[in-house]
């Protein structure tokens, strides 16, 4: 019996190994952000983001290898101003362009992105008013596993960005912020 089904194991193996990889000619994939860890520094308010995040990120690979991509997400953050607890939202607009390596079975990505940062309206220390909208840049990697025509897959995202300080603010400088992001998508290919 153990013969039997090493064997079958073994034949399926060498099938599974001797089928050409299928050529995607086009993919959609969608992300959801899973986690946001952001530092903030050159303010005199701590600020440290909560376990909330909420958004999307689309992308579509082209024929060659390469794609384009979108993401907006929101972070909730805690603010601490002389004891002073507050929440405050902080939005992100990433435009990506990825390049997908061609190995079969096993999907990884690599990617770079511009975008913005920017804080919504809060309930304490008034960054919205502070603080321009932030310039970003990104780098991510991503790792899949294909299962037929769909790809599972987890992301790294690593942020950075400056909010520059608006004329006339109280903000004591410019706020620099480095921020992961954590990812979990599909794809489906064409």
């Amino acid at each position: 019996m153990k013969t039997k089904l090493a064997a079958f194991v073994a034949i399926v193996g060498l099938l599974a190994l001797s089928t050409p990889a299928r050529a995607e000619f086009i993919s959609v994939s969608a992300d959801l952000p899973m986690t946001f860890a952001a530092k903030f520094s050159g303010t005199g308010t701590a600020l440290s983001p909560d376990a909330s995040v909420s958004g999307l990120k689309l992308g579509v690979k082209l024929p060659f290898f390469m794609g384009l991509g979108l993401e907006n997400y929101t972070a909730s953050l805690n603010a601490t101003t002389m004891g002073t607890p507050a929440a405050l939202d902080y939005a992100v607009t990433m435009y990506d362009i990825f390049f997908t390596l061609p190995i079969p079975f096993i999907n990884i990505v690599l990617g770079v992105g511009l975008g913005s940062g920017q804080f919504g309206a809060d309930t304490g220390p008034n960054y919205k008013a502070q603080f321009e909208t932030g310039a970003f840049y990104q780098y991510w990697v991503s790792g899949g596993i294909s299962i037929a025509i769909v790809d599972i897959h987890v992301g790294v995202h690593m942020l950075s960005g400056t909010h520059l300080k608006k004329t006339g603010s109280v903000a004591p400088s410019d706020l620099n912020v480095s921020a992961t992001m954590m990812s979990l998508g599909a794809k489906v290919g064409f």
